[in-house]
């Protein structure tokens, strides 16, 4: 990924969790208290590689899960979410040549097999790169 902020990063998706795998875990990192998904939605937890390759600034590259967003196979935006994932969390400020890895919990529409991940969206939607979060 190669960003107009001019710094360059790789992103990988390691691991996946949904439905009640992704809840189970979200429920014993925050002590039951985990609320339920939208109605027609799952949670799904993604474990992210984050690494700082190049930068042209001497400036951190601020990483969080909530640089994410997910969208349907028919590219519809999913619900966001504002609680907190499994630990450890997606998160920091990288330096070139830093790396990371973290969790993100999204919602999955429930009836969709194909959801995608998309990291560094312009507020308009364009930019940024696109994860598909299944086999």
């Amino acid at each position: 990924y190669d960003d107009d902020d001019n710094y360059d990063v790789s992103i990988r998706v390691l691991e996946i969790q949904r439905g009640k795998d992704a809840y189970d875990a979200l429920s014993k990192t925050k002590a039951g208290i985990y609320p339920e998904p939208e109605e027609g939605y799952e949670y799904m937890n993604v474990k992210i590689a984050f690494s700082v390759l190049r930068t042209e600034t001497d400036a951190a590259v601020s990483i969080s899960t909530y640089d994410f967003d997910t969208y349907t196979s028919k590219n519809v935006l999913c619900p966001v979410n504002y609680w907190a994932s499994i630990e450890p969390q997606l998160n920091g400020n990288l330096y070139e040549g830093g790396d990371t890895e973290g969790w993100v919990t999204v919602q999955v529409r429930k009836d969709d097999d194909k959801p995608k991940l998309a990291y560094g969206l312009d507020y308009d939607g364009k930019g940024g790169v696109w994860f598909k979060l299944y086999e």
